[in-house]
């Protein structure tokens, strides 16, 4: 059986009122970091006048760099390369071409963050990227043909709270396909107009610090406290080309669980879903 990807992360990190940021991701496990499917996210975390909580698009890099000594952000004087080159809505696989390396437990990866508003408070960034680890993690192959849609249930968590967790139930046996996997928030604003912009949308606020499969196996890895942002998975908009995570066998009463952060200043819902393929698919084109 071919191996699917992992998911390597970083921390969160907070770049303050026009200033700059550096996270690091530190490798957990030998394996091939692919970077030229790195992600970003940054989600203001309080509420400000903004059209959206998400503004990993206003943002700059000016660093990008691998084990303290090889830069791949360059050019002469102050670099602010724009962030939303590398946001996982950017939909466009050529728009970035980093090198995929391979990587030794405790290997860092680091990239410099910054933002130059001068009003709008301190701002949430992380990064994630996938990961092919030399101790392959098999995966099924995924089925051709129509599915199903997987769905787990609704998580409430309240402001600033961690540990929320939400969870799909196989209902019969078939394979899951992780590779299409997406997510939700919702933010539940404590009072109608509470906070000015598109605060509906609480995706940023959902901070995935683990995804376990049925097998006890994870699938976000990192060193120190690792985050998958919920903008990596988010729903409708994620670039599908940066994970490709490949599908798992399940059996009745699996589960598949997501524990969250809600980093929000909000109470928000969160919840999650991914195509399945039934081994007992029921025809649609009559009675079959």
């Amino acid at each position: 059986m071919p191996g699917r990807d992992l998911i390597m992360c970083s921390p969160t990190g907070s770049v303050g009122v026009g200033d700059a940021t550096t996270i690091t991701m530190t490798i957990s496990e030998p394996g091939k970091l692919k970077l030229s499917n790195l992600v970003l996210s940054a989600g203001f975390n309080t509420a400000v006048s903004a059209s959206s909580a998400n503004c990993i698009d206003q943002l700059n890099i000016s660093s990008a760099l691998i084990n303290g000594a090889i830069e791949l952000i360059r050019g002469r004087n102050t670099l602010a390369a724009p962030a939303g080159a590398f946001s996982a809505y950017r939909g466009i696989r050529s728009a970035i071409g980093l090198p995929d390396i391979h990587v030794q437990a405790g290997d860092t990866f680091a990239v410099t963050l910054g933002s130059e508003s001068t009003n709008t408070g301190a701002i949430n960034i992380s990064m994630a990227c996938a990961f092919s680890p030399d101790n392959v993690r098999e995966s099924t192959p995924e089925p051709r043909g129509p599915s199903v849609y997987a769905s787990s249930v609704v998580d409430q968590i309240a402001a600033n709270t961690d540990g929320g967790s939400a969870a799909w139930t196989a209902d019969e046996s078939g394979i899951l396909s992780l590779t299409s996997m997406q997510f939700r928030g919702y933010i539940d604003l404590a009072a109608a107009g509470a906070a000015a912009g598109d605060w509906a949308d609480g995706t940023v606020y959902g901070e995935i610090s683990a995804i376990t499969l049925p097998s006890g196996n994870a699938l976000v890895l990192g060193q120190g406290t690792p985050i998958l942002n919920g903008t990596f998975f988010g729903a409708g908009q994620r670039s599908y080309s940066w994970f490709q995570g490949g599908a798992v066998r399940v059996s009745g009463g699996d589960q598949i669980t997501y524990t969250i952060n809600n980093t929000g200043p909000d109470a928000a819902n969160f919840s999650w879903g991914a195509r399945f393929y039934p081994d007992k698919f029921r025809g649609y084109d009559g009675c079959k």
